[in-house]
Order: C-alpha cells, then structure tokens, then sequence
C-alpha cells in the first residue's frame, strides 16, 4: 500500500526513511507513492504526525484492469521504470537524497 506525505510546516523538512534514504519535502510540498516499509516502526514519522507537521494520507489504489474510467490508469513501477533505472521514493518535485540524475542534484 503507498502512501502520500505532505510537509504542513512553513519550513524544509527532511525525514529519514526506514531504508535510510531522506526525503526533503519544501512548505507545503506532497511526496507520493511511499511504501508502508520506509514508514512503518518509523518513531520520526510517528512525532511529527502527531504534532501536525506532516499529514500522511493512503494513496487511492489505480483502477482495476478491464475496469471502466474516465481516468488513464497509473502505470506500475516497472513500466515506469524499466530494469537498471531506480524509481525514487518521492514524486512532484520532492528532492531523494542520492538522486544523482541530471538536473536534480
């Protein structure tokens, strides 16, 4: 299951993951698609939920194969990232320690 995590500070927030990867979020910013793993046990993610600077939402599940929508369904990760490319942990501009690609370090 994927969740959503938005920062609802007015400053950075940087959160360790449990697979030890960061995760900057900017005032206001939403990181998609995190895994249960990188959030669960996880006593950080717990402290600032419970004070409000975070809110972490479940992510809607993609419709169903065969299944009639209006909505284009999301494309898994392997067809997002073929094999030898990584998928990063955050999405909409979100900044992933280690992500090294052109334009985002």
């Amino acid at each position: 299951m994927a969740w959503s995590l938005t920062n609802q500070q007015k400053q950075l927030l940087i959160l360790t993951l449990n697979s030890g990867r960061s995760l900057y979020l900017a005032p206001g910013e939403r990181a998609v698609d995190v895994a249960d793993e990188e959030l669960s046990d996880n006593d950080k993610v717990r402290k600032l939920q419970s004070s409000g600077a975070i809110r972490i939402d479940r992510e809607q599940a993609a419709p169903a194969v065969g299944s009639r929508s209006d909505a284009a369904p999301r494309p898994t990760t392997a067809e997002a990232f073929p094999a030898g490319d990584t998928a990063p942990v955050a999405a909409a501009g979100a900044r992933v320690q280690g992500d090294r690609r052109k334009g985002k370090g």
